[in-house]
């Protein structure tokens, strides 16, 4: 390429004035945009670069349309020649090569673009060079999972808040992804709350205006701050979690910022806010690298998809949309809310995105092709943000939080908001949801069961406000142990007393039952005893009669055969016969009075079990009696001596309660004293 003669001699000027030879020169002329670059876009870009025929939508022939950059964001990054697109385009580095269908610009040309740029890409001589600090925060990929050590404060942070007569409606909440952290806005700051204790564990400047917007990164490393002024500017923060300082502040917006969020990587700044455009910024040096313009109202929630891919943003008029981060290219239009969009809440596998509206609904959107899977309605939702487990938790006018199950089944109503709710949070564990309203309170629940476990403010008072009222809170607390000690020690002792008293008579029931129980053993006893008694009388009265059978017939044989023996003397075997009768009879005769022995002796044994079973049956009654009386007496005396039991109990409840309150107040007493 050949220079002008003009642009040649400019040239000249400027190389002499950028290098020194030997020392000689001490001072060096800007390279400005009119002195030298404008002649150089001149002879090769604003054939198609201009006024009149703005290719790509970029002006190159003034400075400020050509800083504005084109449809594809800006073109010019002070102070980083090699970011910048004018240059590296020029330079054939990437695509698409300028100008068109031609070799790269000279050296000499290149030259001059670069030295502009690194100057900090001054307009003019008067200019004042303002060199954008890069600031390195990108990640390598997003962070969908827990880091090894989740990101708290390590180095105590200021705890000084500004105190204001009263607390400001909560415009910004949120909590930190992996740690026990929670970002609130208030007047002209950031207050960091531990949700473990809720106790204020830093405060952070935002000197910008009011606070619209608090995201923590996917990281929890960053905690991204946005707002601004009305009608005058909008700005972003970024501060660092573990130091509490600012990382950096980009988006010089020319209206407050009422959406924002920061890419899963770290890298980019997406802002939005009443001009109705989006705008994307590069984190690391604050140049603009893109605009989305399709919104038709305020922007009014803006978040990236937990993978970075994607990026959904919404309006004051109900238009939600999504977009490819990389290209800002439109991926799916969502069509549906009739009225303003209020908040964004992306799945944690961006296969999902919940947004709610002033219509009063709660949609549902599958992110995959567009379609709405589920409509929820509930008066003006305000705000929704899904747990890391699937659940979803809302607020809305009706001075309630929800949570519903990753179908969209309600599960629980969180209740006790005092005035109209404007954000909700889920702790990182999902253990606990936060509320903040209209009141500048934000309510602190158990997502299990319901419970309110405490609430913080955007108001809260100075070191040594707290250590005041610490103070009197420990006096109270201190007060109030010396009176449940003092109620305790009662108790126990008027306890004592009644335990006293029915250990003796419980000794006196356990006698008596004792008794009772032996004397129906007895009788039951001498009862089976007899009984089993009556039961051989048959049998030994049948043995009586068999043998008196028995014996009459064997005495009629013998009499008989004795008579017949008398009369043949000389008949041996008759003879014979006679004495075996009378063995024989003899035997029966035996055997009958053996068998009337037995039944002589049941009989007696009967008559002796008879008068056991009396004997015993008389002793139940009056041990029954005295065992009734016994009982009478412990139940008595143990209806005196269950409420004074529970009185003790309650007292040494009360004072272990009382108890851990003092030693809390003092610890907190001790803690603030320490830090004052």
């Amino acid at each position: 390429m050949t220079l002008s003669a003009d642009a040649m001699t400019r040239y000249v000027l400027v190389v002499a004035a950028l290098f020194t030879f030997g020392g000689s020169v001490s001072a060096q002329p800007k390279v400005t945009y009119e002195l030298n670059v404008l002649p150089i876009l001149r002879d090769k870009c604003l054939s198609c670069h201009s006024a009149d025929k703005s290719k790509g939508g970029l002006d190159a022939s003034t400075f400020a349309k050509l800083m504005e950059g084109g449809s594809s964001g800006e073109v010019v990054k002070a102070g980083d020649a090699d970011g910048s697109r004018l240059f590296s385009l020029a330079a054939h580095k990437e695509e698409p090569k300028m100008p068109p269908n031609s070799p790269p610009m000279a050296k000499e040309s290149l030259d001059v673009i670069r030295a502009w740029i690194a100057a900090g890409a001054p307009e003019n001589a008067g200019s004042k060079i303002v060199v954008v600090k890069k600031v390195e925060t990108a990640l390598k990929t997003s962070v969908r999972t827990k880091p090894a050590k989740p990101p708290m404060p390590e180095k105590p942070l200021p705890m000084e808040p500004l105190r204001t007569p009263r607390a400001n409606a909560v415009t910004a909440l949120a909590t930190s992804p992996w740690a026990p952290l929670a970002a609130l806005a208030a007047q002209k700051q950031v207050l960091l709350y531990n949700t473990d204790t809720l106790e204020l564990v830093g405060v952070l400047p935002f000197t910008h205006g009011q606070i619209n917007v608090l995201k923590f990164s996917r990281s929890g490393e960053l905690l991204l701050a946005a707002g601004g002024r009305g009608g005058k500017s909008g700005k972003v923060v970024l501060y660092s979690i573990k130091t509490g300082e600012v990382v950096t502040e980009r988006a010089d917006e020319t209206d407050a910022i009422t959406a924002a969020d920061l890419s899963p990587d770290q890298s980019e700044i997406a802002v939005g806010g009443p001009g109705r455009i989006v705008h994307v910024y590069a984190v690391a040096d604050g140049a603009k690298i893109r605009d989305i313009k399709k919104h038709t109202e305020w922007i009014t929630a803006i978040e990236y998809s937990p993978d970075g891919v994607l990026l959904a943003t919404a309006d004051r008029n109900g238009g939600l949309a999504i977009w490819e981060s990389a290209t800002g290219q439109e991926y799916q239009a969502l069509v549906g809310h009739k009225s303003a969009v209020t908040d964004l809440t992306w799945r944690d596998d961006a296969n999902m995105l919940v947004s709610t509206s002033e219509e009063g609904n709660i949609k549902y959107w599958a992110t995959e092709d567009g379609k709405l899977i589920r409509a929820i309605g509930m008066p003006g939702p305000q705000a929704a943000k899904y747990s890391h487990d699937g659940r979803l938790f809302t607020t809305g006018r009706d001075l309630k939080t929800r949570a519903f199950d990753g179908n969209g089944v309600p599960q629980r109503e969180f209740a006790g908001i005092n005035d109209l709710a404007t954000k909700v949070a889920v702790t990182h564990d999902g253990l606990r949801v936060l509320t903040g309203d209209w009141s500048g309170t934000v309510n602190v629940w158990q997502s299990a069961d319901g419970a309110r476990v405490g609430q913080f403010s955007t108001n809260p008072p100075t070191p040594a406000e707290r250590l005041e009222i610490a103070k009197a809170d420990l006096a109270a607390k201190l007060k109030t142990a010396e009176v449940a000690q003092a109620q305790y020690d009662a108790a126990v002792k008027e306890n004592q007393v009644a335990q006293a008293n029915l250990s003796t008579v419980h000794a006196t029931l356990q006698a008596a039952e004792k008794a009772y129980a032996t004397a129906k053993t007895t009788a039951d006893v001498t009862q089976k005893n007899m009984a089993a008694l009556n039961g051989t009388v048959p049998t030994a009265k049948n043995a009586v009669d068999a043998a008196q059978v028995k014996l009459t017939a064997f005495t009629v044989a013998y009499n008989h055969l004795q008579a017949e023996s008398a009369k043949v003397k000389d008949n041996a075997a008759l003879a014979k016969a006679a004495l075996d009768g009378k063995k024989l009879t003899d035997d029966c005769d035996k055997e009958l009075k053996d068998a009337q022995a037995a039944m002589a002796k049941v009989a007696t044994d009967l008559k002796t079990a008879r008068q056991e079973v009396d004997k015993a049956s008389k002793t139940v009654p009056p041990a029954e009696g005295a065992w009734k009386a016994a009982k009478a007496d412990f139940d008595a005396k143990d209806a005196v001596a269950k409420p004074i039991l529970a009185k003790a109990n309650a007292a040494k409840a009360a004072l272990d309660k009382a108890t851990t309150e003092r030693d809390i107040a003092k610890a907190l007493v001790e803690k603030l004293t320490t830090k004052s």
